[in-house]
């Protein structure tokens, strides 16, 4: 793991996780939060998510390395970003975010392509999607047998699974 990712993720992967994941499941549909409920399952949910925040981070910092100080603070703001939150949960519903609406919350984040011209936004979060949909297909949860079959469902009704 690169310096930039290992400090990302053990500076403050667990809270901004945390926060991602109630963004989430605040705007997720009903059905989706009663699967992703009880504490080992919203616990495997939130590792699911932290994969996906640390592909995001690994994608950015491959692409401009020597941004890492700005990068993690526009990643910080982006994944805090209730809005974000909401975007993300439309792949828990099977449906694609809306990318145009997450660029632009990246770019209120402090995104900006004259200061960062080596980031490639889709590719970002297409790595989100594929290391959050991966990991709930290996997620196990102990305790609630449902548990690991709720979140390989939740990814295999992705679009990006398909």
């Amino acid at each position: 793991m690169d310096p930039f990712t290992l400090a990302f993720t053990s500076g403050y992967l667990g809270n901004l996780g945390a926060t991602l994941t109630g963004n989430i499941l605040s705007e997720a549909s009903r059905r989706i939060k009663r699967a992703i409920s009880g504490e080992e399952i919203e616990q495997a949910f939130n590792r699911c998510i932290q994969t996906g925040i640390v592909a995001v981070a690994q994608s950015a910092v491959s692409q401009e390395p020597e941004k890492t100080e700005l990068l993690k603070d526009i990643l910080d703001r982006f994944f805090q970003n209730p809005d974000v939150g909401g975007e993300l949960s439309e792949i828990l519903n099977g449906r694609e975010p809306d990318r145009e609406q997450l660029n632009r919350l990246f770019k209120e984040a402090g995104y900006d392509p004259k200061t960062l011209p080596g980031i490639q936004f889709d590719l970002a979060i297409n790595a989100f999607a594929a290391a959050f949909l991966s990991a709930a297909t290996l997620e196990q949860p102990t305790g609630k047998t449902g548990s690991s079959v709720t979140l390989t469902a939740v990814a295999m009704s992705s679009p990006a699974s398909s």
